[in-house]
């Protein structure tokens, strides 16, 4: 498909005043190259015709570049079919039962290619039945799971095909390519069809997007790489980096293709203002915290997605992971839950939720979207266990490796030389990723409806601490597993935080685990040979005396909102056991770590705002207790 004549969109300012043909390049067009005393220009056109045109031109340049990358991998179809049919053999029912894929070389295409049908023969071993990754019309990869038609039409096509005789005559040989081409141009046609565009905008272009000041925007960059970014590695501080510089030279999004980017960015700096001490920063009301720039680097970000919303991609699921952290910042709890929400169906959307294994992308590409995956997992939890609200991801419909214990930075020098460093913040990640499991597990096992009468039988309670015991003895095992630099022996100031954010959710979910048992009336009865109460007491203690040492090192984030929420539930847990107390030197030990609570919650106030509301309530319950006794 040969190109239309090349129709330059957009000629700069020197050639405008000239009134003499332009061919468009940047950042220097010939004419200006040729008269050296002239200044090549550019300002940004309103023309919305001369857009569409450059909009209409990248479109048929991708798609020359994609019809190259396909007639690249179609001259190895003939070798790939040879060794598929040497590896298959046909079961009673006549379905194919594919055998192990020939060796690839997952390094060998660049970073920045675009995805090919080579691509989505990710897993040979896998029957069509489990599902299929399909090219959408904008080139990004995008799951069709098994209980879709689509499965019932490559099924049909699979037995056709091994009921036909052998072709005799030259050029009949099936390609498997070939027959994975037309499964997912037949999926991409039935359910990613062409987004139908309109002349009508409702909303503001993304070339007028505002970014803040270059030193600005850099300080919130660094800021978020240095205290943030190794609590939720949403993104690959390499490949963001390279093209966040690009994106500031230009200071504009110069096509629709760099939109998806853009919102990382702006998200990047709604979570990372919160860190940076800059006027131009702050809130214009003292008394409102949570308003300021970073309100609006939010509002910019939700609106250049909302401009770019029918190109679902993976910048996408990385902005919601980071709005719904500052969501979370800002205490809007349940703003986040709904926002991490979209992250996990736009996630599932790309088929983030299975191992990219066999996928023809480079290997720091797998590792992206495995860190972006479990990232919306432990949020997900996150927000579940805080707000008590269901969970949005089920364990048994993810395959998802865990990401290797190596950091972005160095990911390049493992994957030359195979050389793994001594010490990594990913092995802390990864530890946390494994106790998010755990508390998935929880949820699901002490907090289904079935568990959660008033009165339950004697055999679904004997289930129940079954559950309880099997849960707690994992939680011990992960503790005795914890790497030591997060444990007890942090080096730098990134393990301490990250080890400070280990601890805190260790106890959470020991308190989630256990609080259930605890008596939530005075003549409740006391359930039998279960040791939930002393170990909900114990963890619920062990929160607050922490909190005083570790409450300025965790990030202002919303590590700090589940923190705050945390301390507020162990020292709610403490005054419901004082109720039951009857020794008076054990009632005073408890009301001073009470007060120990509510005055770490104090301290917390100017960082989020809803420890304000924690500490009076957790106040006006205190004097009622003491009220009570």
């Amino acid at each position: 498909l040969p190109l239309q004549r090349r129709r330059v969109w957009r000629a700069c300012e020197a050639c405008r005043r000239k009134k003499i043909k332009c061919d468009g390049l940047e950042p220097t067009c010939s004419q200006c190259q040729a008269s050296s005393s002239s200044s090549c220009t550019w300002v940004q056109t309103k023309d919305r015709a001369a857009l569409s045109r450059h909009y209409v031109q990248e479109l048929e340049a991708r798609l020359i570049q994609m019809q190259g990358l396909l007639t690249q991998v179609g001259s190895g179809s003939d070798t790939a079919t040879t060794a598929a049919s040497s590896s298959t053999t046909t079961s009673a029912t006549g379905l194919a039962k594919p055998g192990p894929p020939p060796a690839t070389q997952s390094g060998a295409r660049s970073a920045t290619a675009a995805p090919t049908t080579a691509d989505l023969q990710h897993d040979t071993r896998e029957p069509e039945l489990f599902g299929q990754l399909a090219l959408d019309h904008n080139g990004h990869l995008r799951w069709i799971g098994g209980s879709s038609a689509m499965t019932l039409v490559d099924a049909f096509r699979n037995i056709t095909k091994q009921s036909t005789r052998p072709a005799s005559f030259p050029g009949a040989t099936t390609s498997i390519l070939g027959a994975a081409s037309q499964s997912n141009s037949n999926a991409r046609n039935l359910y990613f069809p062409p987004i139908l565009r309109s002349d009508v905008r409702a909303l503001p272009g993304p070339e007028q997007a505002e970014f803040p000041p270059r030193d600005l925007a850099d300080k919130l960059v660094a800021a978020y790489f240095t205290h943030f970014h190794h609590t939720l590695p949403v993104v690959d501080s390499t490949a963001f980096l390279s093209q966040y510089r690009r994106l500031m030279d230009e200071r504009r999004i110069a096509s629709p293709s760099e939109i998806g980017f853009a919102i990382v960015v702006f998200s990047v700096f709604a979570c990372a203002a919160r860190f940076v001490n800059d006027p131009r920063l702050a809130p214009e009301d003292p008394e409102h915290p949570e308003g300021g720039m970073a309100a609006i680097y939010y509002e910019r970000a939700m609106v250049l997605y909302y401009i770019g919303h029918n190109v679902t991609q993976l910048a996408h699921v990385q902005a919601f992971v980071l709005l719904a952290s500052f969501l979370a910042s800002i205490n809007s709890l349940p703003q986040a839950w709904l926002l991490c929400g979209q992250a996990v169906r736009t996630a599932q959307d790309l088929g983030l939720h299975r191992s990219p294994q066999h996928l023809h992308l480079t290997p720091i590409d797998k590792e992206t979207r495995r860190k972006v995956w479990w990232c919306v997992y432990g949020l997900d939890r996150m927000l579940a266990v805080a707000l008590g609200r269901p969970l949005g991801i089920d364990d048994a419909d993810c395959d998802v490796e865990l990401p290797l214990d190596i950091d972005d930075v160095a990911l390049p020098k493992y994957f030359a030389s195979a050389h793994s460093p001594t010490t990594s913040l990913m092995k802390g990640f990864n530890a946390l990723t494994c106790l998010w499991k755990i508390a998935g597990q929880v949820l699901r096992s002490v907090y289904a409806l079935d568990k959660c009468k008033g009165n339950l039988e004697q055999d679904k309670m004997a289930e129940l601490q079954a559950s309880v015991d099997r849960l707690d003895k994992a939680l011990t095992e992960w503790c005795d597993k914890l790497p030591t630099p997060f444990k007890s022996n942090p080096q730098t100031s990134q393990q301490v935080s990250l080890g400070a954010i280990l601890c805190s959710c260790y106890y959470a979910i020991t308190v989630t685990l256990h609080r259930n048992f605890i008596p939530t009336s005075i003549n409740a009865p006391q359930v039998p040979r279960s040791s939930s109460v002393a170990k909900v007491v114990t963890a619920s203690r062990s929160c607050i005396f922490l909190a005083q040492s570790i409450k300025d090192v965790i990030p202002s984030s919303h590590w700090l909102a589940f923190f705050s929420q945390y301390l507020f539930s162990s020292a709610i847990i403490i005054l419901l056991c004082i109720m039951h107390a009857t020794d008076q030197s054990a009632v005073t030990t408890a009301m001073s770590e009470v007060n120990t609570a509510i005055e770490c919650l104090g301290s917390l106030e100017a960082l989020w705002p809803g420890a304000k509301k924690c500490r009076e309530i957790l106040k006006e319950l205190a004097d009622l207790t003491n009220v009570r006794l």
